[in-house]
């Protein structure tokens, strides 16, 4: 079953381009450090002080936008996220709560899960964030 389910991320991706993902007029692109800059200063604004060191995502990855809704109607879309950063730092409670397109959404979803934030600790005692994000799908 795990190997059925490598196979078909690894085929998924192989049909898939990346968009132009927008935040705030800053194009972030797949693994880039000026990205993960970006997405920390977002979620930075939405965490509540005090906390004992700064919001920093340790691994991400961005959606892939697929080409069966690539052509000449594809529009792109926005979709709008909320999730917890648990105290040992990994994603969960995510919930769609805005997209244009339910297989958009689930890619989000699959991409989030990924995600891996340093545990956020106010005054020494791990604790759990609630966090919004958006993922703009543009084609180019």
């Amino acid at each position: 079953m795990r190997i059925l389910l490598v196979f078909a991320a690894a085929l998924l991706v192989a049909c898939t381009i990346f968009p132009e993902y927008r935040l705030r007029g800053t194009a972030l692109s797949q693994d880039d450090e000026a990205s993960r800059a970006a997405i920390e200063r977002s979620l930075a604004g939405q965490v509540n002080p005090p906390v004992d060191k700064p919001l920093h995502l340790i691994t991400y990855e961005l959606p892939p936008y697929p080409r069966e809704l690539r052509g000449p109607r594809a529009q792109g879309g926005t979709v709008s996220v909320n999730f917890k950063v648990g105290s040992n730092g990994e994603v969960k409670d995510t919930s769609i709560i805005g997209s244009p397109d339910r297989y958009l959404a689930g890619l989000v979803l699959m991409s989030l899960m990924n995600w891996r934030f340093e545990p956020i600790t106010r005054d020494g005692k791990p604790v759990e964030i609630p966090l919004r994000y958006q993922f703009v799908f543009r084609l180019n």
